[in-house]
C-alpha cells in the first residue's frame, strides 16, 4: 500500500481522485513515476518543448508564461498546486507545450511517461474519466468564447481581452502590453484605451505600470469590470 502521504498528495491530484489505496498502490507498483523536487525559477515545461509525459506540480506555486504568436506582448500568471499541466497536449495535432511554467517557490512535481498514462488511463475507469474530463473541459470553455455577448464598452472589451488571454479565470494576472499594442489588438484608439484602463485603475480593478498591466484577482475584475 502506498505511504498515508503520498496517498493523500497523490488522491488530491485531479488524474487521481476517485481510486482507491489499492487501486493507487497498483500504479505505484507498476508505473514509472518520477517524484522529484523543483528549486524556485526553474523551468517546469518550456513552450515549445515537445510533450511526451503528464507533469503534475503536487506543492508549492507556479509562474505562467504565455507571448503572443508575433512574441509583441505576454501574460504571466500564478496558479497553486494541485495542477496538471497541459493534458491535451499529450494528444491531438500539436503535441508540444503551448505555455511555460516556472517554479515560484520550491515545487514538488510527478511526472508520468505518456505510455504509462494509456496504460493506466486503460486499466482503471476513474483514471480514464478524470482525464477524458479534464480534457473536455478545457475544449468546452474554448467553445464558448465566440458566443458570449459582445462588450458594450471599451471598458467591456478590455475585460475580455483579460479574460480570454488567461488560462484559469480567477488569481493574479500581468499583461505585459504597451497601450499602442493594446489598442491595436482591440481595434481602437490608444486614447480610448488609456482612459477606459483609467478609468478600471480608479475602481481598482487593475494597476497600470509601464509596459504592465497588473489584474490582482481576474474573478474581480469579470465580475465588476
Amino acid at each position: 500500500m502506498p505511504s498515508g502521504t503520498i496517498y493523500k498528495r497523490l488522491l488530491s491530484l485531479p488524474l487521481f481522485q476517485g481510486l482507491s489505496a489499492t487501486d493507487l498502490s497498483s500504479i505505484i507498483e507498476t508505473s514509472r513515476l518520477g517524484f522529484l523536487p523543483c528549486p524556485s525559477e526553474e523551468a517546469i515545461v518550456t513552450s515549445g518543448a515537445p510533450c511526451r509525459q503528464l507533469v503534475f506540480v503536487m506543492s508549492g506555486r507556479v509562474r505562467v508564461d504565455t507571448w503572443n504568436v508575433s512574441h509583441t506582448y505576454h501574460v504571466v500568471e500564478y496558479l497553486p498546486a494541485p495542477l496538471m499541466i497541459e493534458p491535451e497536449r499529450l494528444f491531438g495535432l500539436h503535441q508540444y507545450h503551448l505555455h511555460s511554467y516556472i517554479a515560484e517557490e520550491t515545487c514538488r512535481l510527478l511526472t508520468i511517461d505518456k505510455q504509462d498514462v494509456m496504460r493506466i488511463a486503460t486499466t482503471h475507469l476513474a483514471v480514464r474519466l478524470n482525464l477524458l474530463n479534464a480534457i473536455a473541459t478545457k475544449a468546452q470553455r474554448h467553445e464558448l468564447q465566440p458566443w458570449r455577448p459582445t462588450p458594450q464598452t471599451v471598458d467591456n472589451h478590455i475585460v475580455r481581452f483579460f479574460s480570454t488571454h488567461a488560462l484559469y479565470p480567477a488569481g493574479k494576472k500581468v499583461y505585459h502590453i504597451k497601450m499602442k499594442q493594446l489598442a491595436s489588438e482591440l481595434n481602437d484608439s490608444r486614447e480610448d484605451i488609456s482612459r477606459a484602463l483609467h478609468r478600471l485603475q480608479s475602481r481598482g480593478l487593475v494597476t497600470l505600470a509601464r509596459g504592465r498591466i497588473i489584474v490582482e484577482a481576474l474573478e474581480a475584475c469579470l465580475r465588476d469590470g
